[in-house]
């Protein structure tokens, strides 16, 4: 039978700041337990784009600038993004990703 109680994923062995996010068994135990740090996560500012921007034709541009994450979210600059939805088609179920409380 299967332990109740979450394993050590290979990342939290080596960085011991990612930690179980909790020991309910309805939660996922390989969560990290808070985001990562707000000051080591870089994202590339990106010109906005636009009006008559066509998302099938062209592309973004840069600024060749890199901002910490906490920067570019508090002075909304354009930054590359991407969203992954898994669903599965037979039972009509989507899987969730639950966000970090911390995260923002």
């Amino acid at each position: 039978m299967p332990s109740a109680t979450p394993q050590t994923t290979k990342e939290e062995e080596h960085n011991p700041s990612h930690q179980s996010a909790t020991t309910d068994a309805t939660q996922n135990p390989y969560a990290l337990s808070k985001a990562q740090n707000e000051y080591e996560e870089l994202f590339e500012i990106m010109i906005p784009p636009p009006p008559n921007f066509d998302i099938f034709k062209d592309r973004p541009s840069t600024t060749h600038q890199t901002e910490t994450r906490k920067y570019v979210h508090q002075h909304h600059k354009w930054h590359r993004s991407v969203h992954v939805w898994i669903v599965d088609l037979n039972s009509k179920l989507i899987v969730v990703q639950k966000r970090s409380p911390s995260k923002d």
